[in-house]
């Protein structure tokens, strides 16, 4: 399963979550890989509530959905420190985890000027 960039609306993410209704095996796990992959999109709460989704995390393949979720709330330590439990990350997943990275800690860290 391949999608094109054109036939992407204005929120990437939606064509994923639309065809995640319907995916099953390995369709799925291809889904969560080009979720990953794909520029722009860095909200995955989404896909984790989806019933296909979940049933990648009680599975010999729970390396994708423990990818998926740890884009969604984790860090790239976290990826670091456990990377036996994630998919091995291509280099724009990598860089695409560290930007989020740079945002959660963006977000705990706020600093006041005066």
């Amino acid at each position: 399963m391949v999608i094109e960039k054109n036939n992407f609306s204005s929120n990437p993410l939606e064509q994923f979550i639309l065809l995640g209704k319907n995916v099953k095996g390995a369709a799925c796990l291809e889904l969560i890989n080009q979720v990953l992959e794909t520029p722009g999109i860095y909200v995955f709460g989404e896909l984790l509530d989806m019933p296909s989704i979940k049933e990648v995390g009680n599975s010999p393949n729970e390396k994708y959905w423990n990818t998926l979720n740890l884009f969604a709330y984790g860090t790239y330590t976290d990826y670091l420190q456990n990377k036996n439990k994630y998919l091995q990350l291509t280099p724009n997943q990598t860089k695409k985890l560290q930007h989020l990275t740079i945002v959660t800690l963006a977000t705990k860290s706020k600093v006041r000027y005066i």
